[in-house]
């Protein structure tokens, strides 16, 4: 048989130099406009906190002022205010720097502009207050001495101290970058009048949270504050437990609309005299609820009340709410008086100054029993050495 001849193998033509480099460039150019596309896309997808601001120095050269709040629909709104000649400059420019898929719809009213933002997942609105000429309005007249008087009289006789009163003097230890520590004792105004007037002979800084329209609300404020401690508000708030669990008259309710709790919280603040501030008592329910914590901190941010969140549930959504808000708030650390035990009181209190020692601070909350206030008075002066102890309301705004 005939053998077949093989066919010698083709070898591969080298590709040349010019070849090599023409298929570099081809790549550099598509690996460049990639780049392009992704960095102005990444740029475009910013915020539209940033957008508002970028588009508000680009238009009027200039800082913008901008401020937060939520609708009646529990909506983010940014309030800003621009002149009247430039403002369809300024929501051109706004617009062109939002991304594509973003639909913004504008409504025009007396002195107003809507701007109604919809990124596809919520809808958050922009109103711009637009800039007339300055009016002078009448100066307000200073309130009398009576009539400030009236606004604090009350049905129940008066301790005799009062708001001029000293303060207690004690010469405490103060060690500078020594972790703080603010103690709150909750629950008064209900009872335990023995035990609330020994807390009172505490020479530490402890405040009272006072629950209002209560047998002893407002003579627990007077006595507080006249003795030199620290009052804010017990604002009660319905628990996930209700109604086997009552948070007492007045309380705020999640199903509750945002006049109703508006109106809620300016009683109890009336009712309760010098708070400055207020924490939640109970309230799982409605600290659980976005709406209901969108109205209360933007309650807070408006009349300049600080809150103090007492974790009543882990599911609590108020520290989220108020990042979005811009608002300050401050949460409780340690619990001290879960267990009405002064062996576990002790226990917590110590907790509490290993959470200061961790993070610089921390709040602890106790109640106004017999227990809790026989161990603080026992325990504060130990303590004293290795803490600051502190108000919340000093500790909140940075007073230390």
């Amino acid at each position: 048989m005939a053998t077949r001849k093989r066919r010698p193998k083709r070898r591969k033509k080298k590709t040349g130099i010019f070849s090599r480099v023409f298929l570099g460039i081809i790549a550099f150019v598509i690996i460049s406009v990639f780049v392009y596309f992704f960095v102005t896309s990444s740029h475009k997808k910013g915020d539209l906190q940033t957008a508002i601001k970028s588009a508000y120095q680009k238009t009027f050269n200039k800082e913008a002022r901008l401020s937060k709040t939520f609708d009646d629909r529990a909506n983010l709104v940014y309030k800003i205010s621009a002149p009247k000649n430039k403002v369809s400059v300024f929501i051109k420019s706004l617009k062109d720097k939002l991304p594509e898929k973003y639909k913004v719809e504008e409504v025009k009213a007396d002195g107003q502009i809507l701007l109604k933002v919809d990124n596809g997942k919520e809808v958050v609105k922009v109103l711009i207050n637009l800039k007339q000429n300055q009016i002078r309005f009448k100066k307000h007249k200073k309130p009398s001495k009576k009539q400030v008087k009236k606004k604090f009289m009350y049905e129940e006789p008066l301790p005799k101290e009062t708001h001029t009163a000293k303060r207690p003097q004690k010469k405490r230890i103060k060690i500078k970058g020594q972790p703080l520590l603010a103690i709150i004792i909750d629950d008064c105004g209900l009872g335990h009048m023995k035990s609330f007037e020994k807390a009172l002979t505490i020479p530490y800084p402890i405040t009272f949270a006072i629950l209002p329209f209560r047998t002893y609300s407002k003579k627990c404020a007077y006595l507080a504050n006249g003795k030199g401690y620290k009052v804010i508000l017990h604002m009660p708030m319905e628990p996930i437990s209700y109604p086997k669990a009552n948070p007492g008259p007045g309380a705020i309710f999640k199903t509750d609309r945002k006049k109703e709790i508006i109106k809620k919280l300016n009683n109890a603040f009336a009712n309760i005299a010098f708070a400055e501030g207020f924490n939640n008592h109970m309230g799982s329910a409605v600290t659980q609820s976005r709406f209901a914590v969108r109205v209360i901190l933007s309650y807070a941010s408006k009349h300049k009340k600080f809150f103090i969140d007492s974790r009543t549930t882990p599911k609590s959504v108020v520290i989220e709410e108020a990042k979005k808000l811009g608002f300050k708030v401050m949460s409780r650390d340690v619990f001290l008086d879960n267990q009405i035990d002064p062996s576990h009181i002790t226990k917590q209190l110590k907790e509490a100054v290993k959470k200061a020692y961790e993070h610089g601070y921390a709040i602890a909350i106790g109640h106004n029993y017999p227990e809790t206030v026989k161990v603080l008075a026992r325990e504060m002066p130990k303590l004293d050495k290795k803490v600051n102890f502190i108000f919340v309301e000093d500790l909140y705004y940075g007073r230390y």
